[in-house]
């Protein structure tokens, strides 16, 4: 039998396995008529034994618009931080955490840098990330393609 000996290098730094391709950060338009039109993948989201973690949601019903889209409230994971720093984290370690399905964020301001960060982070993700941005909100021209109305 013939066997090989591979050595495997592991550092928090260095990129562990794949890339993964098919979790995403998606910039979104703040707003109820947002977050109801991705209500309903939400709720087939929520049906996994994952959490839907939500970092700094709006004071808008939220919850009802969730709730009537059929999402197990159950599966809601409610993080609420004190600045925009603690918000970024939040993001990063529930995107690479492997325990949530989709994380939800609601940031008003991100440097390009910090949207960088966030993006590598979410291809070491096994879930996708949705950033509400306000729609006013000045941007570097190399992140308005990532904007979907």
């Amino acid at each position: 039998m013939k066997s090989r000996h591979v050595t495997q290098y592991r550092h928090p730094g260095l990129w562990q396995g794949s890339w993964n391709h098919a979790a995403s950060l998606t910039r979104l338009e703040d707003g109820i008529d947002t977050l109801t039109r991705l209500a309903p993948e939400l709720a087939q989201l929520s049906q996994k034994e994952r959490w839907l973690v939500l970092v700094n949601p709006p004071a808008f019903g939220w919850k009802r618009i969730l709730q009537e889209a059929g999402v197990a409230m159950d599966r809601i994971l409610l993080v609420r931080c004190q600045d925009e720093v603690e918000g970024q984290w939040a993001v990063e370690q529930a995107l690479c955490g492997r325990t949530c399905s989709a994380v939800l964020a609601w940031l008003p301001t991100l440097a390009a840098r910090d949207w960088r960060r966030l993006e590598m982070a979410s291809r070491r993700a096994e879930c996708s990330g949705y950033l509400f941005q306000p729609r006013g909100l000045t941007v570097a021209p190399a992140l308005v393609s990532n904007w979907i109305h």
